[in-house]
């Protein structure tokens, strides 16, 4: 095969026009190579870009909620109290499909506590928004055992609102958050904005939950009964040859565990009240420090 066939096999192979196939001296052979060579350079360049960009783009969510928990942090409050929580406990805070469509939190036994928020509450950004979420799930995981109540939920409505008035939220602007309409969040808000603690909890009795004295006096009523319950079983437990002894014991343990869950209960009612006093507290200091962000 002569030289200018081999030119012409590898143009082809290189993909040159028919235009190009004709035979060429070897200086210009070299000079179209050479730009061959520079289209493929730049192709590959184009095509490692278009890969670090699409890397980049799958990271930038992420970087969005780093930016945001960097934004509470840095403002002196509920936020920072937050975040501080969060990183204490190596929690993960992710956009995550776990959270079906808007926010969610986990705690699962002998693992990091975890906050998820649905990739699509990202747009618009909003870091007030995704602050909101963030210090909804947070609140969550920090009173994981404080029992289901009026001041549980006022207590986690007030982290909302303050996250939301420390990042520069406003009255105005509560039932739409930088483009995000979020019934439950604006709910939220503005259970805080129109309530203080006292009358928070009053207004959520009046719709159905219970108060933590509530709970207390319930768990200590059943505690009692079960208490009463399990002297009568032991004192059926010593009849001797008892055909029942079986089922007997079988309800004793059951009473026993149902006892525990009780005392557990009215335990941590009563400690939640004590929390509950120290946050009410802790409200005034806040509004003092922040009543000029309250607009």
């Amino acid at each position: 095969m002569t030289k200018t066939l081999s030119i012409l096999a590898l143009l082809a192979a290189l993909g040159g026009t028919a235009a190009a196939q004709v035979p060429v001296g070897e200086a210009d052979f070299a000079a179209q190579l050479q730009g061959i060579r520079s289209q493929a350079a730049s192709a590959g360049q184009a095509l490692a870009a278009g890969v670090q960009a699409r890397a980049a783009q799958k990271a930038e969510p992420q970087r969005i909620l780093e930016s945001v928990m960097v934004a509470m942090a840095d403002a002196p409050g509920t936020g920072e109290l937050l975040v501080e929580w969060l990183r204490d406990n190596q929690a993960a805070v992710e956009f995550s499909g776990q959270a079906q469509g808007r926010s969610a939190h986990a705690w699962p036994a002998g693992s990091r506590p975890a906050v998820y928020i649905d990739a699509s509450m990202a747009q618009p950004v909003s870091y007030r928004y995704l602050a909101v979420l963030v210090a909804e799930e947070t609140a969550e995981l920090m009173l994981k055992d404080f029992p289901e109540s009026a001041e549980k939920r006022y207590l986690a409505a007030s982290r909302m609102a303050e996250v939301f008035f420390e990042l520069g939220g406003t009255r105005m602007t509560m039932d739409d958050i930088d483009g995000h309409q979020d019934a439950r969040a604006s709910q939220a808000i503005r259970l805080w904005v129109e309530n203080d603690p006292s009358s928070g909890v009053a207004l959520l009795q009046r719709q159905g939950k219970p108060g933590l004295a509530q709970v207390r006096e319930k768990a200590a009523a059943e505690s009692q009964r079960l208490v009463n319950l399990k002297y009568a079983i032991e004192q059926m437990l010593t009849v001797p040859n008892d055909p029942n002894a079986g089922s007997l014991r079988a309800e004793l343990a059951q009473t026993e565990a149902a006892l525990t869950a009780a005392q557990k209960t009215a335990a941590a009612a009563e400690a939640a009240q004590k929390e509950f006093a120290g946050f009410k507290a802790r409200e005034t200091e806040w509004l003092w420090a922040h009543q000029g962000t309250l607009q």
